[in-house]
């Protein structure tokens, strides 16, 4: 069983691999707020959500695309996750050394690269607004409202507040 002193060594290190993560992604034109990285794709964000799990030195990245006009005051994690794909639903994890947090770093960018990218590029306007999307009926609304110019501009701040892009 792990001691307090265990689970807070377990969670020093998760910071450091997000460290050097956010460092990769924000190249990539990523904006980090707290476990999400999020940018603007025109009327909607593309985002990526962090989870540490609370059993085991590992991660689970959530990919997910958000309506900038999306009125919810939440944040739906619509879109894949990294435990859906052969070779990465089981080794997104780190031990306690620095080279431990650069291999799983280098994983999880090796995701973000060969899944979560070309994902993203798939996730068009056209392609979000067809009924068999990822998004639900509203979010396909929010979308052409946002198309056709007629974006509310609380949702779009709230947007932004949500995933830090204020």
């Amino acid at each position: 069983m792990a001691t307090q002193e265990d689970k807070k060594i377990e969670r020093a290190n998760a910071g450091k691999v997000m460290r050097l993560f956010a460092r990769e992604l924000k190249q990539m034109g990523f904006t980090r707020k707290s476990t999400f990285f999020s940018r603007d794709a025109g009327p909607i964000v593309q985002f990526l959500h962090v989870h540490k799990f609370s059993f085991a030195p590992s991660f689970r990245v959530h990919v997910c695309i958000r309506v900038l006009n999306d009125s919810r005051p939440y944040l739906g994690l619509l879109g894949i996750t990294s435990d859906e794909y052969p070779g990465f639903d089981s080794c997104l994890n780190y031990g306690e050394s620095p080279d431990s947090h650069e291999q799983c770093k280098n994983m999880l960018m090796r995701f973000i690269c060969e899944v979560a990218e070309p994902w993203f590029k798939q996730q068009t306007p056209d392609a979000l607004l067809q009924e068999s999307s990822i998004l639900p009926f509203e979010e396909r609304t929010a979308l052409q409202a946002a198309l056709n110019r007629n974006a509310n501009t609380h949702n779009v701040q709230l947007t932004r507040s949500l995933l830090g892009l204020v």
